[in-house]
C-alpha cells in the first residue's frame, strides 16, 4: 500500500519528462511543480518491472495439500493486464489446507491507481 502525491506542473513551465523520484525532486526544488501529498491510500502491488518481476510459481496446481512457498504469482499476463494472485491459504473446517486465488488489475502506470475501482 501506499499513499498518492499529486505532482503537477506550476503555470508557464513547459512540462518534460521525468523519470525518476530525483528529477521530481530536483524540477520541485528549482520551482518547476509541485508536490501535494494526498489523503488516497492504494492497494495497488508491483508484479513486474524492468527487469524483473514477482516470482511466479513454477506448480500452478492448486490443493489442498500444495505448499505456500514457491511463490504467490500464478500467472502474469501483459496483454490483459491482469496478474493471478495465490491470495489466501487458510485451513477449512476438515483441517486441510484451503487454497483461494486473485486475479488483479496492472497498473502500468501509477495513474491507473488513483481508481479505486482498478486496484482494490
Amino acid at each position: 500500500m501506499w499513499r498518492v502525491n499529486n505532482v503537477e506542473w506550476k503555470q508557464g513551465v513547459s512540462p518534460t519528462e521525468l523519470k525518476s523520484e530525483a528529477d521530481i525532486l530536483s524540477a520541485q526544488k528549482i520551482g518547476e511543480l509541485a508536490v501535494t501529498p494526498s489523503d488516497t491510500v492504494v492497494n495497488c502491488p508491483f508484479v513486474q518491472w524492468h527487469g524483473g518481476s514477482l516470482k511466479e510459481r513454477s506448480d500452478k496446481t492448486l490443493s489442498d495439500l500444495s505448499a505456500y512457498g514457491g511463490g504467490q504469482v500464478l500467472n502474469i499476463d501483459i496483454k490483459k493486464m491482469q496478474v493471478t494472485f495465490v491470495a489466501h491459504i487458510g485451513f477449512a473446517p476438515d483441517g486441510f489446507n484451503n487454497l483461494l486465488y486473485s486475479n488483479r488489475r496492472i497498473c502500468q502506470e501509477s495513474s491507473c491507481c488513483n481508481r479505486r475501482d482498478i486496484c482494490k
